[in-house]
């Protein structure tokens, strides 16, 4: 690395490559994608909205037939009725109304027949009524297991939350561990330019002390150019394992 800022200075090219490698557009922000978790989610409670709809049109629905059932028998039995106080009546009024009053009690008959039926409907729609309730019992424990499904997913989402959170706390954490090394290596390369700028101009940024031709720190400084360019390269390849870990984890 200090060999290429070297070579760069030379030329009379700006030797400084961080903004190549550590582009800003390389750390794009962690997004908090929609899991499977949530979907399912989503799904069941789709589920349950249904499922109670259902449960409440079939509980509107028995209230309506019953209702007119009920309706019914008491029309028919109030008619039946009527009809069987005019026979008796026309009986005692005349024999010479028996043709009347036969066509009365066959009316009667047919009304009574209705009144069968409609009995009969009655224990159907009873019937009916029992399975429905049945359906009914059925649809709630399948809500309420729904519903045990939907705490165990949204129990799972949270651990996955909290995953995620201490996922982007500790990427953070690299993120300013990589910004000091990226510092680090930034003020090595700037001292490793300036040694280097000095040893071409023959020493002439180094100061002559009193009493001597300043050789010694000279010298010195000449020494420290390997060591400088060596931690400036061993920074770079701790920032490269850093983010190589960190999208390992994204």
């Amino acid at each position: 690395m200090a060999e290429n800022n070297n070579d760069s200075a030379i030329n009379g090219v700006n030797g400084d490559s961080t903004s190549e490698f550590f582009d800003d557009t390389d750390f794009p922000p962690l997004k908090s994608p929609k899991t499977p978790a949530t979907v399912d989610i989503d799904r069941l409670n789709t589920r349950i909205a249904d499922l109670e709809a259902e449960k409440s049109e079939s509980k509107s629905r028995i209230a309506e037939l019953k209702s007119e059932l009920e309706k019914l028998r008491v029309e028919k039995e109030s008619e039946l009725e009527k009809l069987r106080v005019e026979k008796n009546a026309e009986s005692e009024r005349s024999e010479s109304n028996s043709k009347a009053a036969e066509a009365i009690a066959k009316r009667a008959a047919e009304l009574e027949g209705e009144v069968a039926r409609l009995q009969h409907d009655f224990i159907s729609a009873s019937n009916d009524a029992s399975e429905a309730n049945r359906e009914i019992q059925k649809l709630n424990a399948e809500i309420a297991e729904l519903k045990r499904e939907k705490e165990a997913v949204e129990g799972k989402v949270k651990v996955m939350e909290l995953k995620m959170e201490e996922l982007v706390k500790k990427s953070d954490d690299s993120e300013k561990l990589i910004s000091g090394f990226m510092q680090k290596i930034a003020e090595g390369e700037i001292e490793a330019e300036a040694l280097t700028a000095a040893e071409e101009n023959g020493g002439f940024s180094v100061g002559v002390r009193s009493g001597g031709d300043g050789g010694g720190d000279w010298k010195g400084l000449k020494e420290k150019l390997p060591v400088i360019g060596a931690v400036s390269a061993g920074l770079i390849l701790v920032a490269g394992v850093i983010c190589h870990v960190r999208y390992s984890r994204n």
